[in-house]
């Protein structure tokens, strides 16, 4: 408290407000104050009755975002009701804000009797003017646990720390990065570490993949330069940055708070710890359990990145809720070769093998996100997802991350989208049903988090927030009923039938193969528990008699009170002489039992000068007397308590519900594979001109090289409705003819360069390569008439021009820390695609670093790559002898007497030696006098070109081109 900005230790969190200025506020925006001081960062919507209002700088936050209107005349202040929580909570968190939830604990009933005990406890006790309150919940753009708010993508909320290189390293590591990964709607954690470079790939690729929507960095060990990769990746309003007091914990640390919080082994969800955190288990906690799936064991720095996000959590009141669920798993290193979750990478078979894909290709190709708005229309993501389920979207997500290199495992996901595509039309009543469902992965992960003790619990809501969750529990139990059903009347007597085959199909449709058998049998049992359809119109499973003594109790006492109240009216009727039926209650939720009497009964009878006037009109007056009113009283205790029971006995069924959540679980997984393979079926089957690759290992059938040779092959997007030039491609295997290839019998080398006019559909090309490589190798047919390959481990693309300016570096810098990454990283194995390489240099040096750069690639990686160029003496170069990449051009026609090109987008062999920019400039509309200058100028600039180039061909050629290139390299 009390620091100013600019002090090192300044904690954005907290204000100092002395004693003297709390005690001279009033009781209620003193209780304000004693909150916001502590959460400064957050907007505390503050519960005064049924509202929720915020106070000064909030109420100036809420005024502006939300448009509410100010509330009195003197400090900032305005509301909404507590119904319009969620919606105004939504926008806020949307922009970036954080939301403290401030509840009243207690009524002003129950606040007038802790008054009163304590004043017989303690005759000088001070009365207490305003009902307790406190932090019930907090809201972030990364923590959201309801799927109403969070919607259907997957909000990861990323704590970072960083570490020096560790002995062992890669050479060139600058640090050690740990991370955690935490999707609060699921309640999953996913752990990971990994050694980094200077350009970051790895860190801009986690970044890529997972866009996180909150980041919680451990300030104190973080660069300057992964600070800002953060800065750019999240909005700033999201950031958490923490140090002194609040830095991450080591790994030893972050194991004593895990055990010491009883995190794991507290429920039947999750019976120990979970083997990821294995090495670091306490003596005398509970022994590590195994998930599906898990696959390694986290590192020190990975916990201690953990250990951050749990204190983060804990600060929000999340840590039991989402912790003790104990889904925590190893996540692959970005860009290194995993799958990012074994369990889906090959339907749940295993194949945990995968391609490489860094931030830069997911970005160039526009895999999960587009260049024109940063949205998803257009991308392949949207291209082939055709899911039916929430959670079967984002699996597929995931798939498209990381798509597998193992050829069984590409043949198995192939076998199963073949299958799929032939009982398509079969398959459509299966899919609406699929569509019905609710996100049940979200729900079963809620539903758990209802089992256990929530700080909400002893908060008074004017809203039936019991009735929601029971509901929330009968959509999961009516969801899973309805996917089980699907599950044994669509697909198992198709895999039983043998329709649809393979041991994926078997392994996400048949019970007892992968799908879990008694989930049926779990569920009946449950329905015999209670009526679901009377719970689910009234919000409420009410106990028969016997089953709870408590909630018996609780309504007998209710009861005896409604009977005490009956007894009054009737004895003041007959005090007045009057009939029964003359006196009866009227009342609203707060002053129930009035008992109304009309006037022209009242006139001359004895009126009790004790009884009070509660309410009147024109012809009745409502009483209440001493005895009625004290039963009142009782009643609302009796009311609460027995709510009180029925919330203890929803928290039972909640917590048996729960105990069964690894066969939900498993059954819901299931699910999602099936809805992700057919998915890939279905697109593959609704854009005309795909086909089922053909995938080779690398090996003697393909001379030990790797191969990639495509007939008819086109872009993606060609299905939307524009017409597209289809291209055959090369690159390995035999001279014979095909697919663009040489003629001879020789080997056709796995480099090619590629030539012709701007504009003229080199990028295109590029990207079309690169995108047919991924679709195959997620096991979905390509754009192609025929494709045959061997999987690429990686796929690195150089493409564009972009600068960083935050980060202080040139567009040419940019391009270079892209290659530099490219040659890092790059195998035999993989896909290189690079476009205009040094164009942002002098002439000379662009063209020194591109030969050089092919060079490299060509003579000692040996991978297969396609370098488009408009260096048209480095194209000469390879065209005029052996140099190991083909030369290509994007065909064009040019008007002689016009110079107007024609693209003909057409892949063929030959270099291009114009770039036609001139044609480029006239399309862009320049002015036609600077047209015709900058023809006569590059024509002058050919002759001279020209002049310095052998009038022959033959050797001299080749020599000379051979010395130039030489000393251009040199």
């Amino acid at each position: 408290y009390g620091r100013r900005p600019t002090d090192p230790a300044f904690d954005a969190r907290t204000l100092k407000v002395s004693e003297a200025e709390l005690k001279g506020l009033s009781p209620g925006m003193e209780q304000f104050w004693r909150i916001k001081k502590d959460n400064m960062d957050c907007l505390c919507c503050f519960k005064v009755g049924k509202f929720y209002e915020l106070f000064e700088d909030d109420a100036h936050t809420a005024h502006k975002e939300l448009e509410l209107n100010y509330m009195g005349k003197t400090r900032p202040h305005t509301g909404f009701p507590e119904s319009a929580l969620d919606k105004y909570a939504e926008q806020l968190v949307a922009r970036g804000y954080r939301l403290a939830i401030v509840e009243q604990m207690e009524t002003p009933l129950q606040l007038a009797e802790r008054n009163r005990v304590a004043k017989v406890q303690d005759p000088k006790h001070k009365m207490i003017k305003a009902v307790h309150r406190e932090i019930c919940s907090m809201l972030s753009a990364g923590t959201l646990t309801s799927a109403a708010l969070a919607g259907p993508e997957a909000r990861w909320l990323l704590a970072l720390a960083q570490a020096l290189p560790e002995k062992g390293d890669p050479e060139g590591t600058v640090g050690r990065f740990g991370v955690c990964l935490v999707d609060a709607a699921s309640s999953k954690f996913a752990l990971c570490s990994f050694a980094d470079g200077p350009t970051h790939t790895r860190l801009r690729t986690l970044l890529a993949e997972a866009a996180p929507a909150e980041a919680v960095l451990c300030a104190e060990t973080l660069s300057a330069d992964a600070s800002l990769l953060v800065s750019i990746a999240v909005r700033a309003r999201c950031i958490s940055a923490m140090r002194g007091t609040d830095r991450f914990p080591d790994a030893e640390t972050t194991a004593r708070e895990l055990a010491a919080g009883g995190y794991f082994g507290q429920s039947a969800a999750c019976a120990g710890w979970p083997e990821v955190l294995a090495n670091f288990r306490p003596d005398g906690a509970p022994p590590a359990t195994a998930g599906e799936g898990s696959g390694g064991r986290a590192d020190a720095l990975a916990l201690s990145a953990l250990g951050g996000a749990v204190r983060y959590l804990k600060r929000l009141l999340l840590d039991r809720e989402l912790l003790s669920l104990g889904e925590i798993e190893l996540l692959p290193t970005p860009g290194g070769g995993c799958a990012w979750d074994g369990r889906a990478a090959a339907g749940g078979l295993g194949g945990g093998r995968a391609m490489a894909l860094d931030a830069q290709a997911l970005s160039n190709l526009e895999i999960l996100s587009n260049s024109a708005d940063g949205g998803r229309r257009g991308t392949l993501l949207d291209t082939l997802d055709r899911t039916c389920t929430l959670w079967g979207g984002r699996a597929l997500r995931g798939w498209l991350c990381r798509p597998l290199v193992d050829v069984d495992a590409i043949e198995l996901r192939q076998e199963a989208v073949g299958c799929l595509i032939e009982v398509q039309s079969e398959l459509e009543p299966c899919r609406r049903e699929l569509r019905k469902l609710p996100d049940l992965e979200r729900l079963l992960a809620r539903i758990h988090a209802l089992s256990i003790a929530r700080a909400d619990d002893g908060a008074t809501f004017y809203a039936d927030v019991g009735a929601k969750r029971v509901r929330e529990l009968l959509s999961t139990l009516l969801g899973l009923e309805k996917l089980e059903r699907t599950v044994r009347t669509h697909l198992a007597p198709r895999v039983a039938a043998g329709e649809l085959k393979g041991p994926l199909l078997a392994h996400c449709c048949s019970p007892g193969a992968g799908f879990p058998e008694g989930v049926r049998e779990a569920l009946d049992e449950l329905r015999r528990e209670f009526d679901w359809e009377a719970a689910l119109e009234s919000g409420r499973v009410v106990p028969g008699l016997g089953v709870s003594e408590a909630y018996d109790a609780a309504v007998e006492g209710e009861r005896e009170l409604l009977q005490a109240a009956e007894d009054e009216r009737l004895r003041v009727a007959t005090s007045l002489g009057l009939k029964a039926s003359q006196v009866t209650f009227h009342g609203g939720a707060k002053e129930t039992h009035q008992l109304e009497i009309a006037d022209v009964l009242l006139k001359g009878k004895p009126v009790s000068s004790k009884w009070q006037i509660m309410s009147s009109t024109m012809f009745v007056k409502r009483y209440w007397t001493s005895e009625m009113r004290a039963v009142v009283a009782q009643m609302e205790e009796a009311k609460a308590a027995v709510e009180a029971a029925l919330t203890a006995e929803h928290r039972e069924l909640f917590k048996r519900f729960a105990a069964k959540h690894a066969l939900w679980s498993r059954a819901v997984r299931c699910v999602g594979e099936f809805d992700c393979l057919q998915s890939l079926a279905f697109a593959s089957s609704a854009i005309p001109g795909l086909t089922r690759p053909k995938l080779l290992r690398r090996g003697e059938a393909t001379g030990n090289k790797p191969l990639f040779r495509v007939e008819g092959g086109f872009h993606l997007l060609a299905h939307r409705g524009t017409s597209f030039v289809p291209n055959d491609m090369a690159l390995g295997g035999v001279q014979d003819g095909s697919c663009g290839s040489a003629e001879g019998g020789g080997e056709e080398p796995v480099a090619a360069i590629v030539t012709g006019p701007n504009m003229g559909g080199k990028s295109t090309l590029l990207r079309q390569t690169a995108l047919l490589a991924v679709m195959a190798q997620l096991g979905c047919h390509v754009p192609a008439a025929s494709a045959e390959l061997t999987p690429a481990d990686a796929i690195f693309t150089r493409v564009g021009a972009n600068d960083k300016i935050l980060a202080g570096h040139s567009t040419f810098r940019v391009e270079l820390e892209e290659t530099s990454a490219v040659l890092a990283g790059a195998t035999v194995d993989s896909l290189v695609i690079l476009d205009e390489l040094g164009r942002g240099t002098a002439t000379f040096d662009g063209m020194a670093i591109a030969h050089a750069v092919l060079e490299r690639l060509v003579h000692n990686v040996g991978c297969r790559t396609l370098f488009a160029t408009h260096y048209h003496l480095l194209a000469e170069e390879h065209e005029a002898g052996d140099r190991g990449a083909s030369v290509h051009r994007m065909a064009c026609n040019v008007d002689e007497g016009t110079r107007e090109v024609t693209f003909l987008y057409r892949y063929e062999r030959g270099s291009c030696l114009h770039s036609h920019g001139v044609n480029v400039a006239r399309l862009a509309g320049l002015p036609a006098a600077l047209l015709d200058s900058a023809t006569e100028r590059s024509a002058h600039m050919e002759k001279l070109t020209s002049a310095a180039r052998p009038a022959a061909g033959g050797a001299s050629k080749r020599a000379r081109v051979g010395e130039l290139a030489k000393q251009v390299a040199a």
